[in-house]
């Protein structure tokens, strides 16, 4: 990965609705005061402001190949990361020879934790990854937290869709679990990019940190909540406690 001639230069884009969280800035300042202490290969950055996700990663892209950057990596800005990572990110891919690399991390899914890496597993219908290997592994598709992927899979991806205004994250018709239904923008772009014949790949070894809202439950909420007065309603002690 490291080089002196510049060969390999990173752009970071980050998707926001006009502000972003503490532990991702701080996060990414870290990470600029490493790279200058070491390869500089941060040579990009770009932010795009925005409502719709979709519409948002599809600006960074295009933003991107206006740079002279090889690699782009996409963070949301909810993620926090050690300032080593991104070096990490891309020493796995060039390594492994992968053109799309995911780092892990986990979200919350109807009110479990899970891995943000999915596999298909009817042929059809994406489920989350069953099993993290130790290091590097094959999967289908991944939530962009925080992703790497070569210019060259978006030049290839940009002919093939050219008549579509999202040309890689898009909202592409597929069928689950017997219906029609429509993609999510980041497994679109992953189902894209696999049926043009790129591999995706993620590393265990790239753990991030993914800043969320705690859930809370009725059932959460009665545990934690002190002792009601005798008679007073649940519905009432809730609105009391502004659970959100």
């Amino acid at each position: 990965m490291t080089n002196g001639n510049g060969k390999v230069k990173l752009a970071i884009g980050y998707p926001h609705g006009g502000s972003v969280r503490h532990c991702f800035m701080d996060s990414l300042m870290r990470f600029r005061e490493y790279d200058l202490g070491h390869n500089c290969l941060f040579a990009s950055r770009i932010p795009a402001q925005g409502l719709y996700i979709a519409t948002i990663r599809n600006n960074i892209v295009r933003d991107f190949l206006g740079t002279p950057c090889e690699w782009l990596m996409m963070i949301d800005t909810d993620q926090h990361f050690e300032p080593h990572i991104p070096y990490q990110l891309l020493d796995s891919a060039l390594n492994t020879g992968a053109r799309i690399m995911s780092a892990l991390y986990f979200g919350i899914l109807d009110g479990q934790l899970a891995p943000m890496w999915w596999n298909k597993v009817d042929g059809e219908t994406y489920g989350t990854a069953s099993t993290i290997t130790d290091g590097v592994q094959r999967i289908d598709a991944f939530g962009c937290g925080m992703c790497l992927i070569h210019r060259s899979v978006f030049e290839e991806m940009a002919p093939h869709y050219q008549d579509d205004p999202w040309k890689w994250f898009g909202h592409d018709l597929t069928l689950f679990n017997g219906h029609m239904d429509r993609f999510g923008e980041d497994l679109c772009f992953c189902d894209r990019a696999t049926k043009l014949g790129f591999e995706i790949y993620g590393d265990s070894h790239v753990l991030i940190g993914h800043d969320k809202q705690r859930i809370v439950t009725l059932d959460s909420f009665l545990l934690e909540a002190k002792p009601r007065k005798e008679g007073e309603p649940v519905v009432q002690r809730i609105l009391d406690q502004s659970v959100v």
